[in-house]
């Protein structure tokens, strides 16, 4: 047995669509292999049953250009379908196919599906020899017109390439030198600023030196004053005894006080205060402001918004609870009080009535 003898015994035995085309390839006939891959194609559940004339083509005319080639003979066309195989089938009615598949006729396709096949066919071959134009490039020999705007565009480029370096070191230069004076400015701005603030600092420092020597000096002839005063006043330590007068329903209290030189100490100012305790109501004033020189923390409107909700005897017991904290671990004898030549004012104005 031949070589093309097994080769066709081995196409009829796989009847599919791929065994089809290697067997029209094999064969001799250019021409029935043109006309074979110009027909649509037909196969039935994967089983190739034959070929079907399209009406709209004529297969001669794939010598008339290249782009004519493309869509008769390079761009196939290939319908296939799957279903049942039982006689009363419509889908092998409308492709006529028998019950015997080798006996079909290939001009018998329908015109209507022949166009619809011929339309998607001219479709498919636009896209892909527009694909194929869009990779090639026209090549044609240019005129002596073009060959001298190909120089006179080399020239240019040439120029450009020479002038663009100078350009560009041109303008790092210009930025180098605006840079550099943008810098001196700045540190010339900065120095000025110092300046300045050195300046505003120096007269600040200066008025806080008057305004403080201002102060002692103040402060010094107010001392100086208070001594002579108290000195006049006060020669020797006061000693009185605790009465307590009744006139009118109205009582005065004359303290002991135990006075030295022109303040009071914590314990004179605490021997003071005992003599309050009974009738704190009639001292109240002076214990307010107590509260509110000791308690530096608050405000003066604050600490009101909550004495003005406590007893006098509340007030008395709270101050009395303060001046002991606030003397905690110092001698009371050799300490002097806070506001203390106040309240020693003050008990000297408590005299009968």
């Amino acid at each position: 047995m031949s070589l093309q003898d097994q080769k066709s015994k081995k196409a009829k035995k796989s009847k599919t669509h791929e065994g089809v085309d290697a067997e029209m390839v094999d064969t001799e006939g250019i021409k029935a292999r043109k006309e074979f891959m110009c027909k649509l194609r037909l196969i039935r559940n994967g089983q190739f049953i034959g070929v079907s004339n399209i009406k709209e083509q004529t297969i001669s005319n794939d010598r008339a250009s290249a782009e004519a080639k493309n869509k008769l003979f390079h761009t196939r066309c290939e319908l296939s379908y799957r279903t049942r195989s039982i006689q009363t089938n419509n889908m092998d009615k409308l492709f006529y196919i028998q019950e015997n598949k080798n006996q079909y006729n290939e001009n018998t396709l329908h015109p209507g599906l022949s166009r619809i096949v011929w339309h998607v066919k001219t479709l498919k071959h636009k896209e892909i020899w527009g694909y194929f134009k869009s990779l090639c490039i026209p090549m044609s020999c240019p005129s002596p017109m073009e060959e001298q705007s190909v120089e006179q565009h080399v020239e240019q480029a040439q120029d450009k390439l020479v002038e663009q370096p100078v350009e560009q070191a041109q303008d790092k230069l210009v930025e180098q030198h605006v840079e550099q004076a943008q810098d001196k400015l700045v540190e010339q701005s900065q120095e000025k600023l110092v300046e300045q603030h050195v300046e505003q600092s120096r007269d600040k420092l200066v008025e806080q030196a008057q305004d403080k020597l201002v102060e002692q000096s103040v402060e010094q002839s107010v001392e100086q004053s208070v001594e002579q005063s108290v000195e006049q006043s006060v020669e020797q330590p006061v000693e009185q005894s605790d009465q307590i007068v009744k006139d009118n329903s109205v009582f005065r209290i004359i303290p002991v006080v135990y006075h030295h030189s022109h303040r009071v100490t914590v314990d004179c100012g605490i021997e003071i205060l005992k003599t309050f305790r009974d009738h704190a109501d009639m001292h109240d004033e002076i214990i307010t402001d107590m509260i509110c020189i000791y308690q530096t923390k608050c405000s003066r409107d604050q600490l009101m918004d909550i004495l003005q909700f406590m007893s006098p005897l509340q007030k008395y017991n709270s101050l009395m609870h303060i001046i002991a904290t606030s003397y905690k671990g110092q001698t009371h004898t050799s300490t002097f009080m806070r506001y203390g030549v106040e309240l020693y004012n003050y008990s000297k104005t408590l005299v009968n009535v």
